[in-house]
């Protein structure tokens, strides 16, 4: 869990930077997504009593409007959930604040309970259209 957790802690980081994202940055989210996708595969749903009911989005509108001024540049054709790239970011930073804050109150299997629950509900479905936008973006900056 603790790989899942640096990988939680570099996204956000990431995501939260104040500058315009360049395109370093660019490929280094869409290799965190990957990262991330391979932790989640990996870990099992730790045994005990969790709440299995996904927590409400936190994302202010100023979170927001943060997250869509650093990245401008993707391309943000409509995908198949009709979401935004910007929305999928905000969406995927609340959850990992949430699930670091759990680890970081010592509530370790809490928090691998929400990394894996998560996703395999909600912020995994924000990454795999995060992912797409990420990758048309790419794909088109090296046209």
């Amino acid at each position: 869990m603790t790989e899942a957790i640096g990988l939680c802690r570099n996204f956000v980081s990431l995501v939260e930077k104040p500058d315009v994202a360049k395109h370093n940055e660019i490929q280094a989210l869409y290799r965190l997504c990957d990262e991330l996708s391979l932790v989640a595969h990996s870990l099992d749903i730790p045994s005990g009593e969790f709440d299995n009911e996904p927590a409400a989005s936190h994302t202010s509108a100023s979170a927001l409007d943060i997250i869509q001024r650093r990245f401008a540049d993707l391309v943000a054709e409509p995908s198949i959930d009709g979401g935004d790239p910007w929305l999928d970011l905000s969406e995927i930073v609340d959850d990992f604040k949430r699930i670091i804050g759990l680890f970081d109150a010592k509530q370790k299997d809490a928090a691998q309970f929400e990394f894996k629950h998560g996703f395999q509900t909600h912020w995994g479905l924000h990454l795999a259209s995060l992912r797409y936008y990420l990758h048309r973006s790419l794909r088109f900056e090296d046209t």
